[in-house]
């Protein structure tokens, strides 16, 4: 995480001293998203721009995204739902593969013998940036909290989008993770945004098109693509491809090894019951327009209304 010095003579006094203090000093910075001005496009930076579950369920302006991954997650509407965050695990199989990933959440219903659902969410990162010309993340910041709170006409300059390495690190990432959740009898959901797959499907053999559900309807890989408001289409699919019956697969254009292994189911339950936090008692029900801020029992929601069409 990106900070500046609490201190900062021209930051300080936008914050609270306890801010500071309760960080060792400094200000946690980043960049939320970043517009490119040759094309005015703006890019998600951090995943939860587009879709966190937070100790407060998620967010009124991104239920129609949560309502669509739970309905792909095979949830019931106002079904109780538990939820995981940041879940490393790490197994060897037999034949030297290895599984070694961390899973952003995994949803998992309350019913007794309910499969587990992994949820990944990718958006862009930044290039490097420019220090001296203050173009790295914490100039951005600077400058964008001096935009905002005082008459500085200097424009926000911002470092700009890497978008090729984000796609090389979901490609190596996306048949294991989606294997790994179809053996535990579940199914992983990668979201997206519209501008990183515009980008794929531009510059990759992978046949997007060929793999469009318009149903919603969800395969062994799934691919839930999203703009900055709402969920736009799913790409779903076999993970290998099946000339017989005519079916494109995923891996047919994503990289992965002959020695593929995956983690086993007792394995990640075994990192669940690590996380008791994760057991608090129900969240009470969230409807779509009302809040209870006053709830602060944290990871445990239903769903928001009712699945979509």
């Amino acid at each position: 995480m990106a900070r500046v010095a609490a201190s900062d003579p021209a930051l300080g006094p936008f914050f609270e001293r306890e801010v500071g203090e309760a960080t060792g000093g400094h200000l946690p910075c980043g960049v939320c998203s970043v517009r490119l001005p040759r094309d005015d496009v703006v890019w998600a930076i951090c995943p939860r721009r587009l879709l966190t579950f937070g100790p407060h369920g998620v967010a009124d302006g991104q239920a129609e995204l949560a309502n669509r991954v739970f309905a792909i997650a095979g949830f019931e509407p106002n079904e109780e739902v538990a939820v995981w965050t940041e879940v490393s695990l790490m197994e060897v199989g037999p034949r030297g593969g290895r599984f070694n990933h961390r899973l952003d959440y995994v949803l998992r219903s309350t019913r007794v013998g309910a499969p587990p659902i992994v949820v990944e969410v990718m958006t862009c990162s930044t290039s490097g940036g420019n220090r001296a010309k203050g173009t790295d993340i914490q100039g951005a910041f600077r400058r964008a909290v001096l935009f905002a709170h005082t008459p500085v006409n200097a424009p926000v300059e911002a470092p700009g989008v890497n978008v090729r390495q984000v796609w090389a690190r979901m490609a190596s990432q996306m048949i294991a993770k989606s294997e790994a959740a179809n053996s535990w009898g579940g199914r992983t959901i990668w979201v997206v945004q519209d501008r990183l797959v515009d980008y794929i499907r531009t510059n990759t053999a992978l046949p997007l098109d060929a793999l469009r559900a318009p149903n919603w309807t969800p395969g062994e890989v799934n691919l839930l693509v999203s703009d900055l408001a709402r969920p736009v289409a799913l790409y779903s699919g076999p993970s290998e491809a099946d000339k017989a019956r005519e079916r494109v697969g995923w891996s047919c254009s994503v990289p992965h090894t002959s020695q593929r292994c995956t983690a086993s189911p007792a394995n990640l339950t075994s990192r669940l019951r690590l996380r008791p936090s994760a057991f608090p008692e129900p969240y009470p029900p969230v409807v779509e327009g009302s809040r209870d801020p006053a709830t602060t029992r944290p990871r445990r929601f239903r769903k928001l209304g009712s699945a979509p069409a």
